[in-house]
């Protein structure tokens, strides 16, 4: 079966009972990966960052969105050094269902061509494109005409990791634009059209990550003031239409 590696703090005791307890129940064969504690970085690395960050992004990263983008590059190369086909990864703050044991289910091995790099199985915002829709086995699969943005839970193939860990490997952006396409335009992202894993709102608001954030005024766009529903709805149609790229 697919590895699911989970990233977590060794300091988020309660989440990590919380996930292998859930794992345990579904009888998924999850890996808990230490997170890189961002804070215990050196300034001068940290600082080294800082001017690319400010020039692709208008601000630097925090100390725990660098921490939660080489936890992701951690992850990635323990599965890169295994000798299979896909994994899945998960950061702490999500909550599982049969949704996922479902999915996984569904997964052939041994394909030989993927006309995507990474799936994204959650995401915070709910612009999808109309263009370039496809099915992988049972599932509909969209794309997104800005960036997918979240980076709680995907799979990711072989290809699409070595990518990420050979092309992307320093925290310039916030780990999300990688995987959801906005940081590296040659990685092939999809998202599942129906969401397979959620995020557990009160362990992702209040994790001290989006904190930084927000005191950096980088608000997710989950957690932003609600949008209007007729606002909502136009602008869902003006981004759906807007056109996107072919993918090579």
């Amino acid at each position: 079966m697919i590895k699911i590696y989970t990233i977590n703090l060794f300091t988020e005791n309660a989440r990590r009972e919380k996930i292998l307890s859930l794992a345990k129940k579904l009888e998924l064969p999850i890996k808990i990966e230490n997170a890189i504690i961002g804070s215990n970085l050196s300034k001068e690395y940290l600082d080294n960052l800082t001017n690319e960050s400010i020039d692709k992004i208008g601000r630097n990263l925090s100390p725990g969105e660098v921490g939660c983008y080489l936890s992701h590059i951690k992850c990635l190369k323990n599965f890169l050094s295994s000798g299979d086909e896909f994994a899945i990864i998960l950061e702490d703050d999500v909550t599982l269902d049969y949704r996922i044991k479902d999915f996984i289910s569904t997964i052939e091995f041994k394909e030989t061509t993927l006309f995507f790099d990474v799936m994204l199985l959650g995401y915070r915002n709910g612009y999808g494109s109309y263009w370039g829709k496809k099915k992988w086995n049972s599932h509909k699969l969209l794309r997104f005409p800005d960036c997918g943005y979240g980076a709680h839970a995907y799979l990711v193939t072989r290809k699409g990791a070595e990518k990420i860990v050979y092309n992307n490997a320093i925290p310039i952006w916030p780990y999300d634009y990688v995987t959801g396409g906005r940081a590296d335009k040659t990685i092939r992202v999809y998202g599942v059209e129906k969401k397979i894993v959620d995020l557990d709102f009160y362990n992702s608001s209040c994790s001290s990550l989006e904190a930084e954030r927000n005191y950096l005024g980088a608000y997710s766009s989950e957690y932003k003031v609600k949008t209007p529903f007729v606002l909502y709805v136009l602008k869902k149609l003006i981004k759906g239409l807007k056109p996107i790229r072919v993918y090579k």
